[in-house]
C-alpha cells in the first residue's frame, strides 16, 4: 500500500470538505433492509421485484438509489464465488438501481425470526465483524463508479449488557482502526474512498452523541493512533489522518430522538468534534405523552412489542431529566409502573416519516424534519436514506392491518421529497 502518498492527498481538513458540501446535489435513497437480504437469492429477489418496481415509479431525479444490505451468507457467497458478484451487478443494472451506500449493521438474520440483541452480533470485539466489513467494502468498491465515494454503516461496537468497560472501548477502537486501515488500502488501489459510518443506538457501546464524541477523542484517537503505528508502521500524524478520513457517523434521527436529544445540536456537536456525518438515516420513533393519564397504555403498546426487533425505551420526568431506560419495550411492559410514572416516553420503533400520529401516540417526525433540513442546509451531509425497516412489524399495530408495503414506501418517498429536501 502506498500509504504516505495516498494519505498526504487525503490530509485536507474535513471542515473544508463540509464547507463545500452545500453545493452538492442531495441524494435520497431507500434502505433495502426492509426486505429479506440474508442470502444472495433473497437480495436479487428484492432487487428484481419490489425495488425494481420502485425504480419504475421514481426516476433517478427523485430517488437516487438504495442503501444495500447484504447479510452474512450473501457476502460469503459473493466472496467465494466470483460469478456471484457479477450476478449482483447485473441484477442492479437491469433494475436501473445505483448503490449509494451499504448497511453493514446486522450481518445475521434480520427477518422472520427473533432478532433482538442478535442484531449486534458479531460485535466489534469478534474477528467475524472485521471480516464481514472488509468483504462489504470490497463489494462496494466494485459497485461504485470510478472516483466515487461510499459509506458502510456499522454497529457502534457492541451492546452494553454484553459487557462494558474501558478495555471493551479500547478493543472496539482498535477494531475500527483496523477497518479504517483496510479502507485506506482499498482507496490506494482503486481511488474510491469508502468510510465506515458508525451508528449510535440506545443501549449500545456508543449510545448517543455525547458518548460518540467522548469515544472519538478518548479512545479512537488515543488507542487507535498507537495501534496503527505499532501494527502498520504509520506515523502518529498519518494514523490520525487515516482515522478521520475513513471513520464517520451515521446520523440516525430515530436513535437519537428517542433519547430526547436535540438533533440540531447533536449534528453541530459532531461537526465541532471533527466527526463527519457520512449519511443520515431519516426515520422517526414513537412518542407517548403523559403515560400516567393512559391507564390502558400497556395494552395499547403490546402490539408494538410483538416484533422481532429490540425496541429500546427512554422516559423523562417533569423536569426533562431521563428517569427511565429499558433495553426493550416487551420487558418494560412486564412491570409497567416506572413507564407509567414518566412525563413522556419514547420508543425505538422505526416509523414511516409521514405518520405523525398513531391513535393516542405521536411520533418524532417533526424533529427529523427539522434536523435533516438543518444538516442539508449546513452542507454537513448530502446522503439521506429512508430506513423504515419495520413495515412488516407494523401489521401488528391497530390501523395498519392489511398494509401494502410497496405503497407505503412510495408514499414515504414522496413525503420525504416534499418535506425534507
Amino acid at each position: 500500500m502506498e500509504q504516505k502518498s495516498s494519505l498526504r492527498e487525503a490530509s485536507t481538513p474535513e471542515s473544508s470538505e463540509a464547507a463545500s458540501a452545500g453545493s452538492r446535489t442531495v441524494r435520497l435513497g431507500y434502505a433495502t433492509n426492509v426486505f429479506r437480504g440474508d442470502s444472495l437469492r433473497e437480495v436479487i429477489g428484492a432487487i428484481e421485484g419490489p425495488l425494481s418496481r420502485l425504480r419504475a415509479a421514481f426516476p433517478p431525479s427523485e430517488l437516487s438509489g438504495i442503501e444495500l444490505r447484504l447479510g452474512g451468507p450473501s457476502v460469503e457467497e459473493i466472496a467465494s464465488r466470483p460469478q456471484a458478484k457479477e450476478q449482483l451487478r447485473e441484477s442492479l443494472r437491469r433494475a436501473g438501481l445505483t448503490v449509494l451506500t451499504m448497511n453493514g449493521f446486522s450481518p445475521r438474520g434480520f427477518h422472520g425470526r427473533e432478532v433482538k440483541e442478535n442484531a449486534y452480533h458479531p460485535t466489534w470485539l469478534e474477528p467475524e465483524r472485521l471480516t464481514y466489513t472488509r468483504e462489504l467494502a470490497s463489494i462496494l468498491s466494485d459497485l461504485l463508479p470510478p472516483g466515487a465515494a461510499g459509506a458502510i454503516s456499522t454497529s457502534p461496537g457492541s451492546f452494553k449488557s454484553f459487557g462494558h468497560s474501558d478495555s471493551v472501548l479500547v478493543s472496539v477502537a482498535e477494531g475500527f482502526a483496523e477497518a479504517a486501515f483496510l479502507l485506506a488500502e482499498i482507496e490506494s488501489r482503486s481511488g474510491k474512498r469508502i468510510v465506515l459510518s458508525i451508528e449510535p443506538e440506545p443501549g449500545c457501546t456508543i449510545e448517543n452523541t455525547a458518548e460518540f464524541v467522548a469515544f472519538f477523542e478518548d479512545h479512537l484517537l488515543r488507542a487507535g493512533v498507537p495501534f496503527l503505528s505499532t501494527r502498520h508502521g504509520l506515523s502518529a500524524q498519518i494514523a490520525e489522518v487515516l482515522l478521520r478520513r475513513h471513520l464517520a457517523a451515521t446520523f440516525d434521527t430515530c436513535h437519537l430522538s428517542v433519547q430526547f436529544e436535540d438533533l440540531v445540536d447533536s449534528a453541530e456537536r459532531l461537526t465541532r468534534a471533527g466527526i463527519r456525518i457520512a449519511k443520515v438515516h431519516a426515520t422517526s420513533g414513537l412518542r407517548v405523552k403523559r403515560p400516567r393519564e393512559q391507564p390502558d397504555l400497556p395494552a395499547r403498546l403490546a402490539s408494538y412489542a410483538r416484533s422481532p426487533y429490540l425496541h429500546q425505551v427512554a422516559g423523562v420526568d417533569a423536569t426533562g431529566a431521563i428517569c427511565l431506560r429499558a433495553s426493550d419495550l416487551e420487558r418494560a411492559l412486564v412491570e409497567p409502573a416506572p413507564l407509567l410514572a414518566c412525563e413522556e416516553v419514547r420508543i425505538h420503533f422505526h416509523l414511516p416519516l409521514f405518520v405523525e400520529k398513531i391513535g393516542p401516540f405521536a411520533t418524532t417526525s417533526d424533529e427529523t424534519v427539522a434536523a435533516v433540513r438543518h444538516i442539508l442546509g449546513r452542507g454537513l451531509c448530502d446522503i439521506v436514506v429512508l430506513e423504515t425497516y419495520t413495515w412488516d412489524a407494523l401489521r401488528e399495530v391497530p390501523g395498519f392491518e392489511g398494509l401494502d408495503v410497496e405503497k407505503g414506501i412510495a408514499q414515504e418517498i414522496r413525503w420525504a421529497r416534499e418535506r425534507l429536501l
